[in-house]
């Protein structure tokens, strides 16, 4: 009664010639053996997955197991909930590849990181501000009118909003015309977590 799964099996043995031969602990021709299969342990080795930036196609994960079938997730902790919906905001993301065991093999898991990059996003900060003046205060900060920073809106990747905050200094201090100004934009809010 051979077998594949786990379990105990018995294997009967006969001599071909017993005349001249016999079983050192019985006088039959035929004895009975015992064999057992035992639970094995599942591995998952080589897990990857490549980066993407925001907006393009997800890169899907692979690994090798030597049992089952590997069923990958996600997460934005370690520890946190695994999901099978693959993510597609802009950050740091866990992928975990499992396999569900059975009798005859272990379950187990492993986790890797993966990052969805922010897109980039080409904007002409000098068309937002024009006839930029200050009184003098012994820093290079560019003044918008009274404040320190201008607050505008562009298109983003899919035609979304974006919130730029637009900050500037000038190459020095000093009173002066036509003086060069190198302009800086950060996106805020949620949607701007996407672009840089």
């Amino acid at each position: 009664n051979g077998g594949i799964n786990v379990g105990e099996y018995d294997v009967v043995l006969r001599l071909r010639n017993p005349n001249n031969y016999k079983w050192e602990n019985t006088e039959d021709e035929v004895t009975t053996v015992v064999f057992e299969i035992t639970q094995a342990t599942t591995e998952i080795t080589n897990l990857t997955i490549n980066n993407w930036t925001y907006n393009e196609k997800a890169n899907e994960p692979a690994s090798n197991t030597n049992f089952g079938t590997v069923v990958y997730t996600y997460s934005t902790e370690e520890n946190g909930e695994y999901i099978e919906t693959v993510p597609t905001q802009a950050g740091t993301y866990y992928v975990k590849a499992s396999v569900i065991g059975n009798e005859n093999y272990t379950s187990t898991s492993i986790t890797t990181t993966f990052t969805i990059e922010k897109k980039t996003i080409e904007v002409d900060l000098g068309s937002y501000v024009s006839n930029l003046t200050k009184v003098y205060d012994a820093n290079t900060t560019v003044k918008f009118a009274s404040n320190t920073s201008k607050a505008v809106t562009v298109s983003g990747v899919n035609g979304e909003t974006l919130n730029i905050t637009i900050t500037g200094t000038y190459n020095n201090k000093n009173v002066g015309t036509g003086k060069a100004i190198t302009l800086s934009g950060n996106f805020t809010g949620v949607t701007g977590g996407n672009a840089k």
